[in-house]
């Protein structure tokens, strides 16, 4: 039980990683590209 909560977990953030890092990216590209190059 505890491994396979920490297997969903570990699926969980890294989705939600790739999410925010889509979400961010957008974010960037509607914005001028004043900031463009910081990562």
């Amino acid at each position: 039980m505890a491994v396979r909560d920490s297997i969903f977990t570990a699926l969980f953030e890294e989705a939600i990683g790739t999410l925010l890092r889509e979400i961010n990216d957008k974010n960037c590209i509607q914005r001028d590209d004043t900031e463009d190059g910081v990562t």
